[in-house]
């Protein structure tokens, strides 16, 4: 059976989604700017679409948070959390130079400022590192947890650029 969308998941798709689908120009995203114009970017954050994202990835990992949840709740080992969020992760393992790791703590340099500079270099994303932290690693952050059955506290923004993820008991 096909899915069926919430009243305000279609109120979403029939408003601010369709309106932004109006500003894109594939042509002129995939072969000329390589990036969505500064407007359909704005849009998008004033719209609730970053937010959409990240509760569409939320629930998209949910089935492996669980499993790692369970894990916790066998063992009693909270610290499989910050493990599972930052150690055990292509994006982590792949971005991060160095993690700090402490019992029921890791911190480690926003690794997002060197995405961005290398992407603005061929002018992508009209994002800024904190927009990055605030708006989608934190909530994503956050859900992960939620979903392994663990509270944690996710720094806030600092202009040094230093995470930090610990087991909130």
């Amino acid at each position: 059976p096909a899915p069926e969308l919430t009243e305000e998941e279609q109120a979403f798709i029939d408003g601010p989604v369709e309106e932004f689908c109006k500003m894109l120009d594939d042509w002129q995203i995939t072969h000329v700017d390589y990036d969505l114009t500064p407007e359909a970017w704005q849009f998008a954050k004033d719209n609730g679409m970053m937010e959409a994202y990240v509760e569409h990835d939320i629930k998209t990992m949910a089935p492996i948070n669980y499993r790692v949840g369970m894990v916790i709740e066998k063992t009693g080992d909270k610290e499989a959390a910050l493990v599972g969020l930052c150690e055990r992760t292509a994006c982590h393992y792949h971005l991060v130079l160095e993690t700090q790791a402490e019992p029921g703590k890791r911190s480690w340099k926003s690794p997002w400022g060197n995405v961005l500079n290398a992407c603005k270099r061929m002018e992508m994303f009209d994002l800024t590192e904190q927009e990055i932290h605030e708006n989608w690693f934190v909530p994503r952050t956050l859900g992960y947890a939620k979903a392994m059955g663990v509270k944690i506290k996710v720094s806030d923004w600092n202009d040094d650029g230093i995470v930090t993820i610990e087991l909130d008991e």
